[in-house]
C-alpha cells in the first residue's frame, strides 16, 4: 500500500518540545540496547541446546549418567563394546526411491526432511506421493520402533538417525536413508537410535564417509555394520532412555521458554515505541519551550532572514 503526498502531508505527528523530544530519544536509544543484548542471548538459546543435549548423551553412553544407579546393581553385569552387526535382526537395507507422481492418494514415501531435524516428521511437507502399489510383504514397508539413518546428505547431516513412531505399514523410506531392525533381545530400539545420533557415532560415519568433489557424502551398509555401540544390560539401556527422554524435556522446555521470552521482547519494543508518542516515556518539564511556540518562533525567524538573491551567474 502506498501513500499519496496528499495524506503523508495530512499525517498528524505527535510534538513535544524539543527538549523532550532529546530525552525521549535518549531513553529509546538506553532500552534499545538492552533490547538487542536480550535478543543476541535469547538467540543464542538454540545452539546451546543441541550442546546440552549431546553432553546428556556423551554421559550416557561413556556410563557416567547411570553410575549411581549402577553401582548397588552388580549383578546386572559390565558394558560391552559391540559392532551394531551383532545388535540388529536385519538390516541395514537401502530404500527404495521411484519417480513420484504428485497425487495425493498414492504410495506415501518419506523424503529426508522427514527425519534431518533429528526428530521423525510426518505432514505434507516430509511425504511424497507415489503411482505404485507394493504387496504388505514388501520389505520397504517401515514398522514400528525400525531404526532409519540417512546414508547420504550434507556431511552435518549424514548419519541422522531417528526412531519410527508412526502407524506400520502406511510409509516406505527412500534410497538415501537405510533401515535396521533392532534385535530386541539384546539393544533397545530407542537406546540403540540415540547412540547412533550421539557425537561420537556421527564423527564415526562422517570419518568413514565416501564421496568425489561436487557430491554428497555417503556411508554403507558395512560401514554402519562396523559402528561399535557401547552396551550395557537392558535394564540399564532402559534406565539411560529414561533419563535421556527426561534431561530433553526439560532442555525442550527452557528452549520453549526463550523463544517465547524472544517474541515477547518483540513485544516490548513496540510497547515502549507506543509509550514514548503518548508522552510517557520520559518526564515532562513544564520549562520546556513548547513545540509549538518553537515553530512559532522559526517561522518567524525565517520570514525575517534576508533573502538570496537569484539570477545568472556572471560569465568569466
Amino acid at each position: 500500500m502506498r501513500a499519496s503526498p496528499k495524506q503523508v502531508a495530512e499525517f498528524s505527528v505527535p510534538l513535544p518540545p524539543l527538549a523532550e523530544q532529546k530525552r525521549i530519544v535518549a531513553k529509546l536509544e538506553a532500552l534499545n540496547a538492552k533490547s538487542a543484548r536480550a535478543r543476541t542471548e535469547l538467540a543464542r538459546i538454540e545452539t546451546l541446546v543441541s550442546r546440552y543435549k549431546q553432553a546428556v548423551l556423551s554421559k550416557a553412553f561413556s556410563g557416567e549418567l547411570t553410575r549411581e544407579w549402577r553401582s548397588p546393581r552388580a549383578t546386572l553385569g559390565s558394558w560391552e563394546n559391540l559392532p551394531l552387526s551383532r545388535l540388529v535382526s536385519d538390516g541395514p537395507s537401502n530404500g527404495w526411491s521411484p519417480r513420484a507422481d504428485g497425487k495425493i492418494g498414492g504410495l506415501k514415501s518419506l523424503k529426508l526432511s522427514a527425519t534431518s531435524s533429528g526428530n521423525l516428521r510426518l505432514d505434507e511437507n516430509t511425504i511424497k506421493y507415489l503411482d505404485q502399489t507394493l504387496p504388505l510383504n514388501s520389505k520397504f514397508w517401515l514398522l514400528e520402533n525400525d531404526i532409519l539413518i540417512q546414508r547420504a546428505n550434507s556431511l552435518e547431516l549424514l548419519g541422522t538417525t531417528v526412531l519410527f513412531d508412526g502407524p506400520p505399514c502406511e510409509f516406505i523410506f527412500p534410497d538415501l536413508m537405510m533401515r535396521i531392525r533392532a534385535n530386541e533381545t539384546k539393544v533397545s530400539p530407542k537406546y540403540l537410535a540415540a547412540f547412533l545420533n550421539s557425537d561420537s557415532a556421527r564423527a564415526y560415519f562422517r570419518a568413514n564417509a565416501t564421496g568425489t568433489a561436487g557430491n554428497m557424502p555417503k556411508i554403507n551398509g558395512t560401514t554402519v555394520r562396523a559402528t561399535r555401540v557401547p552396551t550395557p544390560s537392558l535394564e540399564e539401556q532402559h534406565e539411560i532412555v529414561r533419563r535421556i527422554g527426561s534431561a530433553f524435556a526439560r532442555i525442550d522446555r527452557l528452549a520453549g521458554e526463550a523463544k517465547r521470552a524472544l517474541k515477547l521482547v518483540g513485544r516490548l519494543d513496540e510497547a515502549i515505541l507506543a509509550k514514548a508518542f503518548r508522552g510517557e516515556l520520559v518526564p515532562q518539564d513544564e520549562n520546556d519551550e513548547p513545540a509549538d511556540r518553537l515553530l512559532a518562533r522559526l517561522r518567524a525567524e525565517r520570514a525575517a532572514a534576508p533573502k538570496a538573491k537569484r539570477g545568472r551567474k556572471a560569465r568569466a
